[in-house]
């Protein structure tokens, strides 16, 4: 299976076990979440930041 995007979720209101049964990652400052995001994917990457992330459900499609 690939990978459409790895989401990392900056909050105080999710428990580890929210984050695992959602599939995510904590990110423990947003400029950190953001560094590893650069980091992991080089300084071209494409990062979006949801900041009422909590009443929107994204959906992401592969490109065709």
């Amino acid at each position: 299976m690939n990978e459409l995007a790895n989401i990392s979720i900056y909050s105080d209101c999710l428990t580890d076990d929210d984050l695992d049964t959602l599939g995510v990652t904590r990110a423990v400052t947003i400029q950190s979440a953001l560094d590893a995001a650069l980091q992991r994917q080089g300084p071209d990457a494409q990062v979006l930041v949801i900041s009422q992330g909590g009443e929107l459900c994204p959906v992401l499609r592969p490109s065709i």
